[in-house]
């Protein structure tokens, strides 16, 4: 995980999830030392999120529709950081797994 620009800063990652009526909600909490480092993660994160969220509002036809609950989710995220501490929350309609295919995608993680 450490090869992705957004998540090399961070020595723990810490993924829960909860079912709830509206879908999946979730908490990842990432803990590094520097933070600088950390601080750049987050703008990093956040310029990835920007990209992937313009890519697939720019998704030709049928695409787009594909796309709106992937979407959806990660206009929705919360990004807090608190020192070298960052915390990022969601909530996704379906099952654990399923809601969190978009979070492993954009980490670059495969399952």
């Amino acid at each position: 995980y450490r090869e992705v620009p957004f998540v090399a800063a961070f020595d723990t990652l810490a993924l829960t999830t909860r079912s709830a009526s509206e879908g999946t909600q979730w908490k990842l909490v990432a803990r590094g030392t520097d933070v600088e480092a950390v601080a750049k993660a987050v703008a990093d994160f956040n310029a990835a999120r920007e990209e992937a969220l313009n890519e697939m509002k720019d998704a030709p036809g049928e695409l787009t529709k594909v796309f709106e609950p992937v979407a959806k989710m990660m206009e929705n995220l919360k990004v807090e950081q608190d020192e070298a501490t960052v915390t990022v929350t969601g909530t996704s309609p379906g099952a654990a797994f399923s809601s969190l295919l978009p979070l492993a995608a954009l980490f670059g993680v495969m399952f």
